[in-house]
């Protein structure tokens, strides 16, 4: 509950921006109402951020809180608009319903911005990750990558969706058709190392042992040759010799999740 009552003038402001449809703000959309000069709205806004009734995001744009309520309903229908890029990794997984658990972080993938802040009690991060950006979408509320790229990314950068076992578990979640793998397929091929691949097509074969969903095809065409490559790390693992990987994580582990 707010405890710190707006001034006449604040109170203006609040329901002039209430009768909107969108809860966000920047600083120019309310100057120009013209309550203020420049430099006393600033004033006023720090003072209704301070209060509660706002949410300051970034420099020159707010979140305007329900009365009686700080904080954001949904961070994630924001994130992209504080960060420019697209709902990706963990957040994509949950935004599509692939896992039940609401993360504490709400991830933005960027081509070159990595940057992080805390807003209620969530954290915002935005990732670079370079020329892999892209395969973005529009899911309902959401700008978010696709499902085959969001299962990508994930692979790519496995820290940010909670390891390798919540991905799988995330591969039957996902329920992608088939030309949604053949996207997959795409973006392991042109960004992905051989080696890289076969531990992709490793996991896979070894999450249909739990549920049987990736098709034969996608995970015969991540096959190849070459050393052998890690997937984990410690002291002891299990060489797979038809992938060319030394598992050091095992199946226990891959497939925690149908347990």
């Amino acid at each position: 509950m707010l405890k710190n009552k707006l001034t006449p003038l604040e109170q203006e402001i609040y329901f002039a921006l209430t009768n909107k449809e969108n809860r966000l703000f920047t600083f120019e959309m309310i100057n120009q109402f013209g309550f203020a000069g420049h430099g006393t709205l600033k004033g006023i806004l720090s003072d209704m951020v301070r209060k509660g009734w706002l949410t300051r995001l970034k420099k020159g744009m707010y979140y305007l809180n329900e009365s009686g309520r700080q904080g954001i309903d949904d961070l994630f229908r924001v994130a992209t608009q504080v960060y420019s890029g697209y709902l990706a990794f963990s957040s994509a997984l949950y935004v599509y319903g692939a896992v039940s658990e609401r993360p504490y972080t709400v991830y933005v993938a960027t081509r070159r911005l990595s940057k992080s802040r805390i807003i209620g009690e969530m954290e915002l991060r935005a990732v670079a990750i370079g020329r892999r950006a892209g395969g973005m979408v529009r899911y309902g509320d959401y700008q978010v990558s696709s499902k085959p790229k969001s299962l990508y990314d994930c692979f790519y950068l496995p820290e940010y969706a909670g390891g390798y076992s919540r991905i799988l578990e995330s591969v039957h979640g996902l329920k992608m058709n088939a030309e949604e793998w053949d996207e997959f397929i795409g973006y392991a091929n042109r960004f992905e190392r051989e080696g890289s691949k076969r531990k992709i097509g490793y996991m896979l074969e070894v999450s249909n042992k739990a549920v049987r969903c990736v098709p034969r095809r996608i995970i015969d065409s991540l096959r190849g040759e070459g050393s052998p490559v890690k997937l984990g790390r410690g002291a002891k693992g299990r060489y797979i010799r038809e992938w060319g990987v030394v598992d050091y994580l095992g199946e226990q582990y891959l497939l925690g999740w149908s347990k």
